[in-house]
Formats: structure tokens, sequence, C-alpha cells
């Protein structure tokens, strides 16, 4: 019996690239974001607020209220660059799953159709998970309403039966 004609399932492999490319995804759009908007450094921040923490202990009265003014200031910063990357974050993660789920929806090959379209979709939750405590109460709804509509379009163009796309009848025969 030669090997040509033993039988290997290609699920493993279908299975493989629908997971590589689902994972893969989100983790561009993240990376993506935070190569072209610098995130805030949490570590240069809370070593220079613990810094600031062991002046205010050991400085005079009067001191006192200028090293807590510069560490309000740095909370403030803080703050701010995280709201800024959030933002940031938000539009890429979202803009990059919707575009991969239109092209999911009608790329040929199953397991990279599927694999975009699940990509997608945890990109775009990715988004909204990782920046929803520091977005709008107006952006936030109208950002699931516009995914929830490019969704359902998408996938009518994608699933509409033949007798639906014209007078035509099913596949031409008319009634």
């Amino acid at each position: 019996m030669s090997l040509s004609n033993v039988f290997v399932p290609d699920w493993p492999s279908k299975l493989a690239v629908w997971l590589g490319i689902s994972t893969l995804l989100p983790m561009v759009a993240y990376f993506g974001a935070a190569a072209l908007f610098t995130p805030p450094d949490k570590e240069a921040y809370t070593n220079t607020r613990t810094s600031l923490n062991e002046q205010i202990n050991s400085a005079s009265a009067t001191d006192k209220a200028a090293v807590r003014a510069k560490l309000d200031q740095l909370d403030k910063e803080h703050l701010d660059g995280g709201r800024y990357f959030a933002r940031r974050l938000f539009w890429v993660s979202y803009g990059v799953g919707l575009v991969a789920v239109a092209i999911g929806l009608f790329m040929p090959v199953q397991a990279i159709g599927a694999g975009l379209m699940f990509g997608g979709i945890i990109a775009i939750g990715e988004g909204c998970y990782n920046t929803w405590n520091k977005l709008g109460s107006g952006l936030k709804f109208g950002s699931l309403l516009f995914a929830l509509l490019a969704f359902l379009a998408l996938s009518l163009l994608r699933f509409r039966s033949p007798a639906s796309a014209g007078a035509g009848g099913v596949h031409g025969i008319h009634p």
C-alpha cells in the first residue's frame, strides 16, 4: 500500500488555520495600536509615584504641598495618557475587527474565512473590553449598534437565497 492511497483528514489543518488566524488577528490589532500610539509606561509611572510618595513622607510641611502637586500632575498625565491610548486602541481594534469579519464572510477558503470572522469578533471584543471604562455612553452604544447592523447587512448579503436575489425565482425558474 502506497502512502498516496492513505486517507488523511484535513480538518486538523483547517482547525489550525482557523485557530491561528483567530488568535493572531486580535494580537496584531492590539500591538499595531501600541506601535502607532504609545501606551502609558506603567513601570515608569509606578516608580515615579513611589519616589514621590517617599518624598512626601520625608518632606517638611512646606515641601509636602509641592510634592503632592507633582504627584497630582503625574496622576493626571497618566490618566490622560491612558484615555488617549484607550480610544486609539478601541478604534484600531474595532476597525480591524469589522474589516476582518467583512472579508471573512466572503472568503472562499472556509478555514481562512472562519478564522478572519472569529478573529474579527474577538478583536472587536478586545477593543471594547480593554477600553470600555474610558469610553462615553454614546460611543459605546453607537459602536455596538453599528457593528450589529454591519454584521446583519453583511450576513444578509452573503447568505441571501437565490430566490430573494431577484424576480427570476429559484435558479432563474419563473413561478
